[in-house]
């Protein structure tokens, strides 16, 4: 929110990149560890690009949108692995060092092609122009609904953390069945994000796609504790995944709505920081129970943790419309005091001046080019084919 998205993904890609070089060229433990605990700081590339599409996606794109992005996670968890056990076969830090050039790579292409938010940019040249906003200030919702996060990251990572431990004590398998395993639930994963999440959104709307994700998320997570076969609980596992998918696109798509430009950095950045509370809190949690036993209550403990999750967003988060008819809305512009819409993907920006008469309009990118004649800018509906 202060120093702008683009800023912050540049910073973030770059500090990603100098820890995977410093873990590759590693020559001790110490060392390891210390750029592996450095690069845990620069882990705000996500939240950012949610911030990002959340700035110029309309209510109606913005759950589609989101879907993908939270698909990337399952493409690399797909595709990664075999791309990085071909590259260690020239050493085992060549897969670090790779990653770090291509960190890199990604950085000089953010720099060169992708343009800081026109929200963010508005809102700066506003400010610029003397405009007080009190919109800034945080909900007090977003604190709930960060507890909710918590509770859902609790049980997704303690699972993902314990899925070899598990899988180990229920079947026996080993290191290359395990591995078997994560690619199935991981296409899964990719498969949820982008065939079924957009229309479970558009159909039952935010809130309940999100309740109904965390639900069978964490029912099926139950169910894979108390499969007998194999293939029933790899199935299990699957579904709870995929579901998980659907969940997080949702809630991405919730908190967007209840967020403006003013202050969807900081909203996005209080959820992140819920999740790593229950990214620290569960796999320790469920490791302590692996040493009781295995083969249960690390998933028990996972599904029940992502069961709470569902029934608090039941109770607190608040209904949304479906995708469509919040797009639907978002064409009528404003509210029904007259406001014009906020979210930057409803928008169009104009500066417009009386010259000799008759007025003129310039380009949106000229409100940020002029930020003394701020206080000029209207905010107008954007036509439906410049939306899309």
């Amino acid at each position: 929110d202060r120093f702008g998205r683009r800023t912050v993904l540049l910073v973030s890609i770059c500090g990603a990149g100098l820890a995977s070089v410093g873990q590759g060229l590693a020559t001790n433990f110490w060392v390891l560890f210390a750029m592996r605990g450095f690069g845990g700081i620069w882990g705000a590339v996500m939240p950012v690009a949610k911030v990002y599409f959340a700035d110029v996606c309309s209510p109606g794109i913005l759950p589609a949108y989101l879907a993908y992005l939270s698909s990337v996670p399952g493409a690399a968890q797909t595709f990664g692995p075999g791309f990085g056990g071909v590259l260690a076969k020239f050493g085992l830090n060549i897969p670090l060092l790779v990653d770090g050039g291509l960190s890199f790579v990604i950085a000089t292409l953010v720099f060169l092609y992708l343009p800081e938010s026109p929200a963010w940019t508005l809102k700066q040249a506003k400010s610029k122009a003397g405009h007080k906003d009190g919109s800034a200030e945080i909900p007090r919702m977003v604190y709930v609904l960060g507890a909710c996060q918590m509770f859902f990251s609790m049980g997704l990572y303690s699972a993902s953390s314990m899925l070899p431990i598990f899988l180990s004590a229920r079947f026996g398998f080993d290191p290359q069945h395990v591995g078997y395993t994560m690619t199935v639930i991981a296409v899964m994963r990719l498969v949820g994000g982008i065939w079924i999440a957009v229309p479970v959104i558009e159909r039952i709307g935010t809130k309940y796609a999100c309740v109904g994700g965390s639900l069978f998320t964490g029912a099926f997570l139950l169910v894979a504790v108390y499969a007998h076969q194999v293939w029933s609980c790899v199935a299990a596992l699957a579904i709870s995944r995929m579901s998980s998918n659907v969940r997080t696109s949702a809630f991405g798509a919730l908190l967007a709505d209840i967020s403006k430009p003013e202050n969807r950095g900081s909203m996005f950045s209080v959820n992140q920081s819920f999740q790593s509370v229950g990214r620290l809190v569960g796999p320790v949690v469920a490791g302590y129970l692996a040493m009781v036993d295995a083969s249960q209550l690390p998933f028990l403990f996972s599904g029940m943790a992502i069961l709470v999750c569902s029934l608090l967003e039941f109770a607190v988060a608040p209904t949304q419309m479906s995708s469509k008819n919040a797009d639907s809305m978002g064409h009528q512009g404003g509210d029904s005091a007259g406001d014009p819409p906020d979210a930057g993907g409803e928008v169009a920006i104009a500066i417009k001046e009386e010259t000799e008469g008759h007025s003129t309009s310039t380009d949106p990118i000229d409100a940020a080019k002029h930020p003394e004649r701020a206080h000029q800018c209207v905010v107008e509906p954007a036509p439906e084919k410049v939306q899309h």
